[in-house]
């Protein structure tokens, strides 16, 4: 049997996490992404680099250190 969940801020704090990787990595941003500022779903378009920015999603990396929301796991265990 296969379960697939929507784990992005439903399950764990991803776009926290998402955005400071990216802040972290990105070579070609001169400026920092500031969470609060995001107001839209896509992200390309609150930084220089573009859709370069969903290259992180591809990394195993960025979900293994991605905190779980509060309550996420017993919620889940149901």
């Amino acid at each position: 049997m296969i379960i697939l969940c929507d784990v992005d801020n439903v399950l764990n704090q991803l776009n926290r996490t998402w955005v400071d990787t990216h802040n972290k990595d990105c070579a070609t941003c001169e400026k920092h992404l500031n969470y609060d500022d995001i107001t839209a779903w896509n992200l390309a378009q609150f930084v220089e680099c573009g859709d370069a920015i969903y290259n992180h999603l591809s990394s195993s990396s960025l979900y293994l250190n991605t905190p779980a929301m509060e309550h996420a796991q017993e919620v889940t265990a149901r």
